[in-house]
């Protein structure tokens, strides 16, 4: 049913009291307070992006509801950047608890950074996801998809011999198979969308950034168990690993075997394992951060200016009126919104529309499966 609403600041304030803590599912009010320590925007976007496809509008105007499930009518487009969403923040959620746990687990590595470059990939796909929705919302289409000359196209090619073909031996050797040819591939449209914002540099950070974190699982993950060295000492042993930025040197046991007979190299090339884990788990959070911040500021833009594209086919919130004029209040009151066979919603925040500070609620978190199946119930 068709949520009636007086229009996107009404909309937009009503949804600011959205928080984590109070209307997200079991994992989100639970661990959301723990990622969005150096993640608020994971919050943000939830609230604003995430909240409309679902059932909890339908306590609008009075209040939010708690049914984390899809409303009817949720274009679909919107429930697979909600899915991916979620997944992200889980992941985000399961390298917590992993480093949390200590390194008693068995693999605890593996499963850690398993997680936590899971999360990138899944931002990755969410970028991917929201340009090309934002796109189709203004009726234009990506150059990278549709309107790559053919010396462009070579370029792409020619950056993926940079990055990966040095890498096609060592595939073959594990997998039996040569690597997928991805040609564009999500990054590219990942990278496109940040660069039609003036964002390139971002991007080139986001890739610095999470590399050597994609390295170091690819070392665990894809290769034999990773070798380590023991110090021992007065005060009992401890347990150091290749830093990520040497890891490739490591990848045998033969190769950490010599570089423990050489304390210099031992010293340079070696570290805590909860240590390096942590600071990559920091890293990757504060850099989700910063390009969420470019995410939903362009969401925001779209959806939540006068005239702007959320209404109708994609959420089905439908605006009373259009571009700012608003109708007489009854009695001084904001004139909300009333939902078609149910109750709508209202608060106003301020005018702006250009990123996560103009929200008033305190951050919280992520967000829930708002599928037909709830993956973690309350």
């Amino acid at each position: 049913m068709s949520i009636l609403c007086a229009g996107p600041k009404m909309l937009k304030g009503f949804l600011a009291q959205a928080s984590f803590a109070q209307h997200g599912d079991r994992t989100e009010r639970h661990h959301g307070q723990e990622v969005c320590q150096r993640f608020p925007g994971c919050e943000v976007f939830w609230r604003f992006f995430v909240v409309p496809a679902t059932k909890r509008m339908l306590g609008f105007p009075e209040q939010l509801g708690s049914d984390v499930h899809y409303r009817d009518g949720i274009d679909p487009r919107i429930q697979d950047i909600v899915e991916v969403h979620y997944t992200a923040f889980v992941h985000l959620v399961a390298a917590h608890e992993v480093l949390d746990s200590g390194s008693s687990r068995v693999m605890w590595l593996e499963d850690f950074y398993s997680h936590l470059v899971s999360s990138c990939d899944l931002a990755e796909t969410l970028i991917e996801k929201w340009h090309l929705l934002l796109l189709d919302c203004r009726s234009q289409s990506s150059r990278v998809l549709q309107l790559l000359s053919r010396e462009d196209f070579l370029d792409l090619a020619a950056q993926w011999y940079d990055e990966s073909y040095g890498q096609l031996y060592e595939h073959y050797l594990t997998k039996g198979k040569s690597p997928p040819l991805k040609l564009p591939a999500t990054k590219h449209l990942a990278r496109e969308f940040l660069d039609n914002l003036g964002k390139v540099e971002l991007w080139k950070e986001w890739c610095r950034g999470t590399q050597p974190i994609r390295d170091v699982r690819n070392a665990l993950v894809h290769n034999t168990r990773l070798g380590k060295i023991m110090l021992r000492g007065p005060g009992g042993s401890s347990e150091r690993m290749p830093k990520a930025k040497e890891i490739h040197r490591y990848r045998t046991w033969r190769a950490v075997s010599a570089a423990a007979s050489n304390p210099v190299r031992v010293l340079t090339d070696f570290v805590e394992p909860r240590a390096q884990a942590a600071s990559h788990l920091d890293q990757v959070e504060q850099l989700l951060n910063q390009v969420w911040d470019v995410v939903i500021s362009a969401g925001l833009r779209e959806f939540y200016a006068d005239g702007g594209a959320l209404p109708g086919s994609l959420y089905d919130i439908r605006f009373t009126h259009e571009h700012g004029h608003q109708p007489p209040a009854a009695q001084g009151t904001p004139q909300l919104a009333t939902v078609q066979g149910s109750a709508a919603s209202g608060i106003c925040l301020d005018d702006g529309v250009s990123g996560t500070e103009d929200t008033a609620a305190t951050p919280t978190w992520p967000r829930t499966p708002e599928g037909g199946v709830r993956h973690d119930p309350g």
